[in-house]
């Protein structure tokens, strides 16, 4: 209902903004806000919507691309991970189906988080716009759909296991996604 109509306060408060019936829904603004942009620009056409999922999900393999490069600084397996990602018949769904729209929009986000968080630790002197960036990209992940919050997983894993960073090291990282 928020979405058709335009209510673009509601679908950052209400968790009646996708259905009437609220019992059990998740408020996920940002993928109830593209849908809205979907609907003005294009004025209800299923072709907007498609095209908006494609745009996203060619972002999703870019990054897949770019993170792959950040932790391994090879191509070919950079290569290998993004064409997977872009081409596996498991990602029909997600770009294929409009409701999938909040996983497309959670990967984007947590990729993203991950390829600033990682830029911003290998470049310490100017470390405070990719943190920045990295913590909104995190954040939009997460008001997508709940389950990003895995994520900080992720950099858990990247400190201990990849990095070997000390216990308290990695945590003092980890605090502002975590929180």
């Amino acid at each position: 209902p928020a979405v058709s109509s335009h209510a673009w306060a509601t679908m950052w408060t209400s968790s009646e903004a996708a259905s009437r019936d609220a019992e059990g829904y998740n408020v996920r603004p940002i993928p109830l806000t593209s849908y809205a942009i979907d609907h003005v620009l294009g004025g209800g056409s299923p072709f907007t919507y498609h095209l908006t999922q494609l745009v996203l999900h060619a972002r999703v393999v870019c990054l897949v691309y770019l993170v792959g490069m950040a932790l391994t600084a090879q191509a070919v397996p950079s290569i290998g991970a993004a064409l997977l990602v872009g081409l596996h018949p498991i990602q029909t769904e997600a770009v294929h189906y409009l409701s999938a729209r909040s996983s497309v929009l959670s990967a984007l986000g947590m990729l993203a988080a991950f390829w600033m968080y990682l830029r911003a630790r290998r470049t310490p002197s100017s470390r405070w716009m990719p943190s920045a960036l990295g913590l909104a990209a995190f954040a939009g992940a997460v008001l997508s759909k709940e389950t990003a919050i895995v994520g900080v997983v992720w950099l858990a894993a990247y400190e201990l296991l990849i990095a070997k960073a000390p216990a308290t090291e990695a945590a003092s990282r980890i605090v502002p996604y975590a929180a």
